[in-house]
């Protein structure tokens, strides 16, 4: 089913359906899916970068780089492949990224515990100072040492409860969830995509983080916004293998639900749900908005398939903001002040005691999940049709909320994402192209040819033996009186005419053109250097002639340009730990 907008949101509760949730599942995987909107680079694009990492080109993408113009063919050949000189940039801020310290500290932020925090700080100087006094200690300097060691213990040492009880869970779950690796995926992710997404959720009432593929998430209504949870609509789009389905899913799913999966899954070419043959496509053959060409040649119409070729079972989990009615309903406590709290649409308010209600809608996150669901079809299996267990309010505004997704785009105001790779990817495609025209210069590399007119070679004479006696024997025997005997040549001397020839050498070498391409492409190596800010000496490639004060200054400069990149990636591992411990 193809919907063109989402469910209206402003309903009570009581009108939030099933039909309307299934609804408001396909409407988002109608929308967001198969389209392209925000700030978010097209899966196209991202596509394109994650498979030239893995040396697969996209020969479309080759020729805009290579032959704007569109001029000859030839500059985009169907053999050529990719020389990596990107890769090793990308894997260097990779490594840099994986050896930096990453300490973390909660710390509380209201202002109530904040006051708690200085009362604690407080008692401690208190403490100190009565030492002092009961010790009658006249030594300024050690009472200085003492004062000092204190601002110190005050301002990067002292936690109260709160704060050590939040840094022990985010140090459990650092090493159960294995943060740090998935930290280190998800910045190979920005380098290459522009994009990073993580996820916390409660699966079988533990704390989980998940690093998505950007690929697999889509997004609808972010406006000019960075991050991925600012969205409205949020879709995640993966295959699970069946042993997956159940681990996640077994309290949602029926007897019959789960036969239904593993029958069908064991058929190896997966099953459409529809009279269409087994060998079906899965959404991964689509490409914003339109079937990749390519797949045209296997003569398969069908696409989006509940079961990929090898079995898995696809599973759409649809994420969307809705409209909550709540009561804002205000009284006056015992002391007669006037107080106000926010109550549920069901609330009935009691006149006798002075209440008084205001309607106000606030967000709410709501959750949707779909096994085995195929884009034109609604035969797929829903599960988790609710309101998402953890909101994520602020408790300064309680219409703020966040879903539990947490992801940035690497962009600038309201540019669409750009990555490392974007910005090295033509210079990676003009590499790739002088190094297949290298291949056919040495391929076509004969030196100097002999050229030889049989005319002058004595009767007799045989032209292997003749070459033969030039090779060994250095001698070349030449009859100069030998006449013509074929056409306008009868009679004439074979002599003669060989004299007015051209030079006897055919000149096939290709040395001098192979020096000009290998000489661009180290030229374009630096650029390439310069461009994305890994320079070759912070690759450890430095000159023998290479100063050292040169070398260190280069190199500092270098890191200087990534920085940036660094520091994105810290503001995003912070957002994240700080909604695993709310989460936990």
């Amino acid at each position: 089913m193809s919907y063109t907008q989402f469910p209206a949101q402003k309903k009570p509760m009581s009108k939030k359906t099933d039909d309307w949730k299934k609804e408001c599942i396909d409407g988002g995987e109608s929308l967001a899916i198969y389209n392209n909107e925000g700030l978010r680079k097209s899966y196209r694009s991202k596509r394109i970068n994650y498979n030239l990492y893995s040396d697969i080109l996209d020969q479309t993408d080759v020729k805009q780089t290579v032959d704007p113009l569109g001029l000859d063919t030839n500059f985009s050949p169907a053999k050529m492949q990719n020389y990596p000189i990107l890769n090793p940039k990308v894997d260097l801020l990779c490594g840099e990224e994986a050896k930096r310290r990453f300490e973390f500290r909660v710390r509380v932020g209201n202002e109530d515990a904040i006051s708690e925090k200085e009362k604690g700080l407080n008692a401690k100087l208190g403490q100190i100072l009565a030492e002092e006094i009961q010790n009658q200690s006249t030594d300024e300097e050690d009472f200085a040492k003492r004062m000092k060691a204190f601002d110190k213990y005050k301002n990067y040492t002292y936690q109260d409860k709160k704060e050590l009880m939040g840094t022990w869970i985010l140090k459990h779950l650092w090493e159960e969830q294995e943060i740090k690796v998935k930290f280190d995926k998800g910045f190979k992710d920005a380098l290459i995509g522009a994009e990073e997404i993580y996820q916390w959720d409660i699966v079988n009432s533990q704390p989980v983080l998940i690093k998505h593929n950007p690929l697999n998430v889509h997004t609808v209504r972010s406006g000019e916004s960075s991050y991925i949870e600012d969205s409205e609509i949020i879709v995640i789009d993966s295959y699970y293998p069946p042993g997956k389905i159940i681990d996640e899913y077994n309290e949602y799913l029926t007897d019959d639900e789960i036969d239904t999966i593993e029958k069908r899954a064991m058929r190896t070419g997966g099953d459409s749900g529809s009279d269409m043959p087994d060998a079906t496509l899965d959404r991964r053959d689509m490409v914003d908005g339109a079937v990749d060409t390519a797949i045209f040649e296997t003569g398969l119409a069908d696409y989006a398939a509940p079961f990929d070729s090898n079995g898995n079972v696809r599973v759409l989990k649809v994420y969307w903001k809705t409209m909550r009615k709540m009561l804002k309903v205000s009284y006056y406590d015992e002391n007669g002040d006037k107080q106000s709290e926010l109550m549920p649409e069901q609330y009935k308010i009691d006149k006798n005691k002075g209440e008084e209600s205001k309607v106000l809608w606030i967000s709410e996150w709501m959750e949707g999940h779909k096994i085995a669901s195929g884009y034109t079809s609604t035969d797929g299996i829903y599960v988790k049709m609710q309101v998402r267990p953890i909101q994520f309010r602020r408790l300064e505004n309680p219409s703020i909320c966040s879903p539990g997704i947490i992801g940035s785009i690497y962009n600038t105001n309201d540019n669409v994402g750009v990555s490392l790779y974007d910005r090295g990817k033509p210079y990676q495609y003009m590499y790739n192209a002088l190094m297949y025209n290298v291949e056919l210069l040495i391929a076509t590399n004969w030196g100097k040819i002999m050229k030889l007119d049989t005319a002058i070679i004595p009767d007799g004479c045989e032209t292997d033996k003749w070459i033969s006696y030039a090779k060994y024997l250095k001698i070349a025997p030449v009859d100069s009186f030998k006449e013509g005997k074929k056409g306008a040549a009868t009679g004439k001397l074979a002599g003669n005419m060989s004299s007015s020839n051209s030079s006897p050498v055919i000149d096939m070498e290709q040395g001098n053109t192979i020096q000009l391409y290998i000489g661009m492409m180290d030229h374009i190596k630096n650029e390439l250097g310069e461009i994305v800010g890994v320079s070759n000496a912070r690759q450890g490639q430095i000159s023998a002639s290479a100063a050292v004060s040169n070398t260190n200054r280069e190199i500092i400069q270098s890191s200087h340009t990534t920085e940036y990149l660094f520091a994105e990636h810290a503001h995003v591992k912070r957002r994240v730990l700080a909604l695993g411990l709310e989460t936990a």
